[in-house]
């Protein structure tokens, strides 16, 4: 078991950072410092907690790999909740939920960002459609929707 210098000596870095959960039945919320995602301090060095949640319970994250939240609450740290995926995962999770500042895109919408893409700047696609840049490249990649050809 790991040990982190702290208050008290000696303090388990499991039970230094799970006193900081508020465990309910749905989400186990992280009751410490908050930048949007709860955030836990390690030698030094700050780190999102539900990657530590997810390290304390199933082990190092993957060279490449993110840890994403099913319930779309960035202050969850439940285990459970917390599943791996690439940063086009991400992205796609994100479209999909309808998180980014606008609704889920219809098929339709995302015909029409394909179809003027080759014409029309990313940025401007994306101030109609309440997008940024970077998700309406990865449209136009097919790196989102990519089963829509």
């Amino acid at each position: 078991m790991r040990y982190i210098h702290s208050h008290h000596p000696k303090v388990p870095l499991e039970v230094r950072f799970w006193s900081k959960v508020n465990k309910t039945d749905t989400c186990w919320e992280w009751t410490g410092y908050k930048d949007r995602y709860g955030i836990f301090g390690i030698e030094g060095k700050n780190l999102k907690a539900h990657r530590v949640s997810w390290e304390i319970t199933f082990g190092p994250v993957p060279e490449g790999l993110h840890v994403l939240h099913k319930c779309d609450n960035p202050g969850c740290v439940k285990p459970d909740h917390l599943f791996l995926g690439t940063h086009t995962d991400n992205m796609r999770d994100m479209v999909v939920k309808g998180r980014g500042g606008r609704a889920k895109l219809t098929l339709d919408e995302v015909r029409e960002i394909r179809r003027i893409g080759r014409s029309v700047k990313s940025k401007v696609i994306g101030a109609q459609y309440g997008l940024s840049e970077s998700q309406v490249c990865a449209i136009l990649r097919n790196d989102q929707w990519a089963a829509l050809q």
